[in-house]
């Protein structure tokens, strides 16, 4: 990947922001141009470009692990 690229500069300010990307925590993302996938209502001409930033860490559970709920 591009380090002059948009989702560098992405998973770069997640990095500054405590993601350390080899913990429990992933970060995903999308982008490109057009109508974005989760939006509905919007004028596709209005968008030149768009991006989603997903994020996710899993969290080891303490009272339910007793049941086999681990994560």
């Amino acid at each position: 990947m591009s380090t002059a690229s948009n989702l560098w500069n992405g998973c770069e300010y997640a990095r500054a922001n405590g993601f350390n990307f080899t913990s429990p925590q992933k970060v995903t993302i999308t982008a490109g141009t057009g109508l974005p996938p989760t939006v509905t209502g919007i004028n596709p001409t209005a968008i030149a470009y768009w991006a989603i930033v997903r994020t996710v860490q899993t969290v080891p559970h303490l009272f339910s692990a007793v049941l086999g709920n681990t994560t």
